[in-house]
């Protein structure tokens, strides 16, 4: 019976040793007039305090568990959560204000207290690579990205992608191995835009 967690991913990772990121080319812009950004669509949501929940499911997306919420005690707005699964089955999510980390060690119906991680940033997108980089683009400063080799315990960074302040990003490896890395401006006519990265160990 597999466990489904929405933004889990498995984690196959070596010894700590060095990695080299590297951007290949400038950054494209693929969409134009992205339109508004979220505070400005939702300005009623956006002031009200947050924290992330996990809904579970074993049976494939059919049925889900009522929602276990992160932080929910932590005094301070937590959001953009990503989660990723470590090879001893804890469960790591990586979020906003700032950047905090939660831990479980059931699967996601409970969780530990929230630590920070010691950089600032927004919107977390986590990406294993297949030679077992743990890459994490986010925003702040502008758009960067930190990486580790110790399944998230220890972080390097940050790495500029990009001079703009890019929102959301989006990675995926591709055939060639490159990673993309996809993100949105901020502000009025913001684009979204595209960069490919080159990992080596």
């Amino acid at each position: 019976m597999g466990l489904f967690l929405l933004g889990v991913m498995a984690m196959l990772v070596g010894p700590p040793d060095t990695v080299q990121i590297t951007v290949e080319g400038p950054p494209q812009k693929i969409v134009t007039e992205a339109g508004a950004g979220g505070y400005q669509a939702f300005p009623d949501v956006c002031r009200l305090r947050s924290f992330p929940v996990v809904s579970l499911s074993d049976d494939r997306g059919k049925t889900w568990s009522a929602p276990h919420p992160i932080g929910l005690k932590a005094g301070k707005t937590l959001d953009e959560t990503d989660v990723f699964e470590r090879k001893d089955g804890t469960l790591v999510a990586i979020m906003r204000e700032v950047m905090c980390c939660a831990e479980s060690k059931d699967g996601g119906k409970t969780w530990g207290p929230v630590y920070d991680l010691g950089f600032p940033g927004h919107c977390p997108y986590l990406l294993q690579t297949p030679d077992g980089v743990l890459l994490m683009a986010h925003r702040v400063p502008e758009t960067s990205r930190h990486y580790s080799t110790d399944e998230g315990r220890t972080w390097h960074g940050p790495i500029l992608i990009d001079h703009v302040i890019g929102a959301y990003p989006s990675m995926v490896v591709l055939h060639d191995g490159r990673v993309l890395c996809v993100y949105y401006e901020e502000g009025a006519h913001s684009a979204i835009r595209a960069v490919t990265l080159h990992i080596t160990r």
